[in-house]
């Protein structure tokens, strides 16, 4: 599985774009981030996206926005999920350690580990753990999703730590093409391993 995060910021014709992207690839799935944005903000633009995509998207705030939509799920940051009031109808979360996440990730479908690498689009932020899944069992990998630095140059080095999965932010939205890097990310997480993009 190959997960794409919305910009934080909001992206000249960004429903437009999204919308080409996900009619263009079946096989990624969308997370939308919007952490500065209120929820008129963030219903404009789910609204503006083809409801035959809705299935694909994942929020990380706006949770209510989820009653509205037939959405896939609710993202939990690490914070929320740490909360009292944290929801249930959540399908994945973050973890920035490896021992949180054996112990607490077979509650979500999925789960960010992360960063994995140095982010490209937070500048200074830089691993503290060392993400090597090759001792972990199958159950685990499976739903463990690389985050943080992911680009073309580190597919590679992703399926060597072990990770089936990945999200993709900056390698996207920082080209001067968002389309044409994703589709090439899609690509060659493909033909690196038949886990990726599956």
């Amino acid at each position: 599985m190959l997960i794409l995060l919305t910009s934080p910021e909001n992206v000249p014709n960004e429903a437009a774009l999204l919308n080409h992207m996900l009619g263009a690839d079946p096989y990624f799935g969308l997370h939308i981030r919007k952490p500065d944005s209120d929820p008129n903000t963030v219903e404009k633009l789910l609204s503006a996206i083809d409801p035959v995509h809705h299935h694909r998207i994942v929020l990380h705030q706006h949770y209510e926005l989820l009653k509205r939509y037939d959405l896939k799920g609710i993202h939990l940051p690490e914070a929320v999920r740490k909360s009292h009031d944290a929801p249930e109808s959540a399908v994945s979360t973050s973890f920035h350690s490896l021992p949180e996440a054996l112990e607490d990730g077979k509650s979500f479908a999925y789960f960010f580990c992360s960063p994995v690498f140095p982010s490209i689009s937070k500048e200074g932020l830089s691993p503290t753990e060392q993400w090597d899944l090759t001792t972990t069992d199958n159950a685990f990998r499976n739903k463990a999703v690389a985050l943080g630095g992911v680009d073309l140059n580190r597919v590679e080095a992703l399926h060597q730590l072990g990770f089936h999965h990945a999200a993709v932010l900056g390698a996207v939205w920082q080209s001067p093409h968002p389309e044409q890097a994703l589709a090439v990310l899609c690509a060659a997480f493909r033909s690196q391993d038949s886990y990726f993009c599956a």
